[in-house]
């Protein structure tokens, strides 16, 4: 919401760093936390279970360089 980081709140640190500079933080991935932030706790369950079976099938995860 304040786009900087919790220590610059808690005076940590005098650098506003928002999480999405630090964490380089893709628009689809606040999208997906956004909308995850949304669901109640059975559609939060059901979400986790999608995303951990389209990532266990190899048409859906990225190919890293080995």
């Amino acid at each position: 919401m304040l786009d900087v980081s919790a220590d610059y709140l808690l005076g940590l640190t005098d650098v506003p760093s928002s999480l999405n500079d630090s964490l380089k933080v893709l628009p689809e991935e606040k999208e997906a936390v956004l909308l995850f932030h949304d669901l109640n706790k059975e559609g939060q369950k059901a979400a986790i279970s999608m995303l951990k079976g389209l990532s266990s099938q190899k048409d859906y995860t990225l190919l890293l360089d080995s």
